[in-house]
């Protein structure tokens, strides 16, 4: 049998404490002048985050992935005009919760 690691994004689903999904700017990170990979990368250094894809059906979502609620408050901070990427009000989103 051949052994098959896990996806990085799998192990980071499930390792990472605060998950957050942010919308990715229609002309991307750079084309709004955001490069939250750099500060990241500058702030937190690389052991410090983690990010992937997040598709959803209507737009381009970004998870990142953070081990403290002020990482990720000081990355909020930093880019402020970063929409959260909540489908919650979308015809889409199926959940008993859901108010009607």
């Amino acid at each position: 049998m051949s052994r098959r690691t896990t996806p990085q994004k799998n192990a980071d689903d499930s390792a990472w404490p605060i998950r957050v999904c942010v919308v990715v700017p229609g002309a991307g990170f750079a084309g709004a002048g955001i490069d939250p990979h750099a500060w990241l990368t500058k702030n937190l250094g690389l052991g410090g985050y983690a990010l992937h894809p997040a598709g959803r059906i209507s737009r381009d979502v970004m998870a990142l992935y953070f081990r403290t609620l002020q990482d990720m408050q000081r990355f909020f901070e930093a880019f402020p005009t970063l929409q959260l990427a909540d489908d919650t009000a979308s015809p889409l989103y199926q959940s008993p919760h859901k108010p009607r």
